[in-house]
């Protein structure tokens, strides 16, 4: 009996010590947070897009015109440090939208901060954002950013629904948001990844959150391990409990990876459901790039080309570029003139320019980016899309 007390106890220490680190609760935390910043929605006022104060917050009914909305509030002088924990609530939040922390410093107040947000649609969220690098020194003024999930939906055909901002905090750490603060980096929605949409790990340009795959697997180990020096079992049991804890821990990593996909898929739904097949093809996140690749298809097809060489100043529309002009052999233009500046113009070769700050001399005949130089030909120029074809290369 006292063995098993012991492991009790033991288990606790393991699995409250690595809950509290993935956390990041320090140690000497209170159990409540006595410093506190609390907000309704009525302390923010609509900068962007269209919205109404009521008895419980703030309604934020409409985008603006260029396709988002903003809302802040003023701080006074709140030090970063003392409040790093962000809590907040809101009603309604459509899942076809993003949210993002505005926030600006009394040390630089014309430079706005911006960073990713986790979706609020599936109640209160709670970050750190201690793992932000410019949440520092004094914050004067934070608010909240709408927009369009860029991956999914052009911006004209998102279906807007009003949504209520009901409460925001700012808090200093302590061990009562243990809970919230997992719930959200592990079961948290989040739109697929700028990264790639076949990605379901955390997206770049957001708060980071912490592993549930090492802490589940470290929690796991620890446990076993502790039962194996402080319980009197045979070898048999042993192997028996290590077993059915490993196989425990794989079947709750794979529900949430599953309940992950599913809220991605119930947004796709959304956005796609009902529609012909017809419909669906054109239905694209940036439809100037899906128009432009099919434009470079038919010039491929008329200059009886055999290569494409793409440049874009947005990593985003290169690759999509590239993708929506398969099965044409399309790589990205600077990386092959970094490897074989001379293979740039290998016969049958063409330049695809989109959505790219580079600028043609037509005295001269050459494409300059940056400090790269590429002697060309014009083709042809249709909207977005400018056609070269290269004649020689100089860097």
């Amino acid at each position: 009996m006292i063995r098993r007390i012991v492991f009790a106890a033991v288990l606790l220490a393991i699995w409250l010590g690595l809950l509290g680190h993935a956390a990041g609760i320090p140690w000497k935390a209170p159990i409540s947070s006595g410093r506190q910043l609390a907000m309704s929605g009525r302390d923010f006022l609509v900068r962007s897009g269209s919205g109404d104060q009521d008895t419980e917050g703030l309604v934020v009914s409409k985008l603006g015109d260029d396709g988002t909305a903003l809302q802040t509030a003023s701080l006074g002088r709140a030090r970063a440090e003392q409040l790093r924990i962000l809590r907040y609530r809101m009603s309604g939040f459509p899942n076809t939208l993003e949210l993002a922390l505005v926030f600006r410093r009394t040390d630089d107040v014309d430079d706005v901060k911006t960073v990713s947000l986790p979706s609020p649609r599936d109640g209160e969220v709670a970050i750190d954002l201690a793992t932000v690098p410019d949440w520092q020194g004094e914050i004067r003024e934070i608010g909240f950013a709408e927009y369009p999930t860029s991956q999914l939906v052009p911006p004209s055909t998102v279906a807007f629904e009003p949504f209520h901002i009901d409460a925001v905090t700012l808090q200093a750490p302590s061990w009562s948001q243990l809970l919230p603060r997992l719930r959200n980096d592990w079961t948290g929605y989040r739109p697929w990844s700028q990264r790639s949409i076949n990605t379901l790990g955390a997206q770049i340009g957001t708060v980071p959150t912490s592993s549930l795959v090492a802490t589940l697997g470290a929690g796991c180990v620890m446990s076993v391990f502790a039962g194996w020096l402080i319980l009197p079992l045979s070898r048999r049991y042993f192997a028996k409990a290590a077993l059915a804890t490993a196989l425990a821990a794989w079947v709750l990593l794979d529900a949430n990876w599953l309940a992950e996909l599913g809220g991605k898929h119930a947004t796709i739904e959304k956005i796609y459901s009902g529609k012909p097949w017809s419909e669906r093809e054109a239905l694209q996140p940036d439809p100037g790039t899906f128009s432009a690749a099919a434009t470079m298809s038919r010039v491929v097809a008329k200059e009886e080309a055999k290569r494409v060489l793409v440049l874009s100043d947005s990593p985003f529309t290169l690759l999509r570029m590239i993708y929506f002009m398969l099965p044409i052999d399309a790589v990205p233009l600077e990386q092959v003139a970094a490897i074989s500046p001379e293979a740039v113009a290998r016969a049958g070769t063409l330049i695809a320019v989109v959505d790219c700050e580079c600028r043609y001399d037509a005295n001269s005949g050459t494409l300059t980016k940056g400090t790269a130089s590429f002697a060309v030909t014009p083709v042809t120029e249709q909207g977005e899309l400018r056609v070269y074809r290269p004649r020689e290369v100089s860097l």
